[in-house]
């Protein structure tokens, strides 16, 4: 089952018990002033029984195995994004963009299905979690407009051959290209590096025929634009 109630006025806390509707695969509540933050889950509950901890008065859900998007998109989401969210087995989207989300980025046990992930224009900080360069099914990824930081060898995305889109900007990331040789992203069309401490052109493009985005903006980039760029763009 598919639920859209996106762009709508609504706000308050999220009603989570969604949650729990076992038919439940796709569910989109972006574009709203929902506020609040995740739920906690029962991880062993298998039925739709378990829903509210009124002691604590913090909603308690089972996990939504079947889930396979959740789009929060561009809400008022507080606090920090929770463990559970990694370990849903049939998830291939989550959008969590433009909230107000001050945690680490959590690490995926279930890799596999994940195709696009979206982090973006919240206030997450640390490093990138080793996982994120194990999605070898992702093809859109933005982490953009947060507090990440660490020093990032462009070679870890290797394995993430499907990837159409990859926005790292405005974050205090600093991306190497240094150990990259025959490293090539056939499907990338747009890619965002603003403001990563870059200091060369990264000359895998050479070999990036789909690529029709390109932002190096507010980089550290110096010398000649190379000549193969004209090529590529």
């Amino acid at each position: 089952m598919q639920l859209d109630l996106s762009h709508n006025g609504f706000g308050g806390q999220i009603p989570w018990s969604f949650l729990k509707l076992e038919r439940l695969t796709n569910l989109d509540l972006s574009g709203n002033n929902y506020v609040g933050q995740f739920p906690e889950v029962d991880r062993n509950s298998t039925s739709i029984s378990s829903l509210y901890n009124f002691s604590e008065k913090q909603q308690v859900v089972p996990i939504p195995r079947h889930l396979t998007e959740l789009d929060l998109f561009e809400n008022l989401l507080n606090g920090t994004i929770p463990s559970w969210l990694g370990s849903l087995p049939s998830l291939e989207v989550l959008s969590v963009g433009s909230n107000q989300l001050s945690s680490d980025i959590i690490e995926f046990q279930s890799s596999h299905s994940l195709t696009r992930l979206d982090f973006s224009d919240n206030k997450l900080h640390g490093l990138i979690p080793i996982s994120i360069f194990e999605l070898e099914k992702v093809m859109q990824l933005d982490l953009s407009s947060n507090n990440l930081s660490g020093i990032v060898e462009f070679e870890k995305f290797s394995k993430l051959q499907s990837l159409s889109y990859l926005n790292l900007s405005s974050n205090h990331l600093s991306l190497s290209f240094h150990h990259l040789s025959n490293n090539t992203w056939p499907q990338l069309s747009i890619l965002a590096l603003s403001s990563c401490n870059i200091s060369e052109f990264p000359y895998f493009l050479r070999a990036s025929p789909n690529l029709e985005t390109l932002d190096l903006s507010h980089n550290k980039i110096q010398g000649k634009v190379p000549k193969w760029l004209s090529d590529v763009a």
